[in-house]
């Protein structure tokens, strides 16, 4: 008999300032208000989501058309309140996508997210796990921690992690941390189920070959081709083939995102 198999989608992609424009409370997230320097405003903001949520249905659809990704990691949303409004987006909301969200400790305010497609995959347990501050640094330094959505893909018990590692901005020291307890996760959760599958994903600050990666998390520095994109990149000016971002030196470009989507396919042999 001949084999079947199914594929699923799995994307990450950071959303690069996914703020709304009202001030949360505790948080600095003066810059994107009204007022702040980025003048943020409500057609900013709606023209944001807009582009955000075609990028996002467009992830996985040139192997999966019109489905796409069954799962997709964000980073950089201020909060559930921007995750309500990109998924109320029609390229999203037709594809009926939810999200996972905790709200976390960062000091601007943004957090990591998971949207789902429910029809592919089934959430059970939602828990942020804190970034563990060292004594030996500066233990008052608060960043993201790390979303773990446990749940059910292709008939398989998969556990997501999603992070957003301390930029470039701190020594290497924090993200290598981060890198640790990445780890830890994985190890804990696969002590509780042996056959659990975990997909770590996020934005890591780092190369494949940096240390965090490459020994903290014990990853791959392997380099692959990457083929070119779309309505992602810069066509013209001195940025010409960088990520077209959403503002850059001052001006807003009404683009995506400093970063790219990241998409891998999972295929499964179907029972026969």
């Amino acid at each position: 008999a001949q084999k079947k198999f199914t594929v699923y989608a799995v994307g990450f992609y950071n959303q690069e300032n996914l703020f709304d424009t009202c001030h949360d409370e505790g948080k600095r997230d003066y810059e994107f208000l009204p007022s702040g320097s980025y003048k943020w405003n409500g057609m900013k903001y709606t023209h944001k989501l807009h582009n955000m949520a075609r990028a996002l249905a467009d992830m996985g659809t040139d192997v999966l058309p019109g489905v796409g990704c069954a799962i997709i990691g964000l980073a950089e949303v201020e909060n559930a309140k921007v995750l309500t409004d990109l998924t109320a987006q029609p390229e999203l909301a037709t594809r009926g996508y939810k999200f996972c969200h905790v709200e976390g400790p960062d000091r601007r305010g943004i957090d990591c997210a998971l949207l789902y497609n429910p029809s592919l995959f089934e959430v059970r347990n939602v828990k942020l796990v804190p970034y563990v501050q060292s004594l030996e640094k500066d233990s008052a330094f608060f960043t993201r921690g790390f979303l773990t959505v446990s749940g059910v893909l292709a008939g398989e018990h998969v556990t997501v992690v999603v992070c957003h590692l301390p930029s470039r901005f701190s020594d290497s020291f924090y993200r290598e941390q981060g890198a640790r307890q990445v780890l830890a996760i994985r190890d804990s959760i696969q002590r509780e189920d042996k056959n659990c599958k975990v997909l770590v994903m996020g934005d890591m600050n780092d190369d494949p070959m940096d240390k965090s990666m490459s020994e903290a998390l014990r990853g791959k520095a392997n380099i692959n081709e990457v083929a070119e994109g779309d309505y992602l990149f810069q066509t013209e000016g001195k940025y010409k083939g960088m990520p077209k971002r959403t503002t850059a030196g001052g001006v807003w470009l009404d683009g995506f995102s400093d970063h790219l989507p990241v998409v891998v396919y999972l295929v499964k042999q179907s029972e026969s």
